[in-house]
């Protein structure tokens, strides 16, 4: 398999989990949660203060909040102090592709 090859695959299998994908999003439905993962998934200092002005997320404690609730739904992961990870690849690389 060629680097094309596995590209069209990745591409194929992101299409067809799309929905999955958008209901997932949907679940969150919080303001701030597409933001957060889109920080997480381009491995963001989440809380830093570049990165709440650069997301425009006002409040820390409301980042905080989803955070957790992003860990309790099971989408992301805490791998050390501020440092986190979307537990499904594919998703991650939707949420790059999409809101990147």
């Amino acid at each position: 398999m060629t680097g094309k090859d596995s590209g069209e695959a990745l591409n194929q299998l992101i299409s067809r989990e799309r929905h999955t994908y958008d209901l997932a999003l949907d679940v969150l439905g919080q303001k701030y949660a597409r933001k957060i993962l889109i920080m997480i998934a381009s491995n963001k200092d989440i809380f830093s203060v570049e990165a709440l002005r650069e997301f425009e997320i006002l409040n820390p404690s409301v980042e905080n909040k989803t955070v957790k609730k992003l860990i309790e739904l099971g989408f992301a992961e805490k791998l050390s102090r501020g440092n986190y990870k979307i537990i499904d690849p594919m998703f991650e690389e939707c949420i790059l592709r999409r809101f990147s």
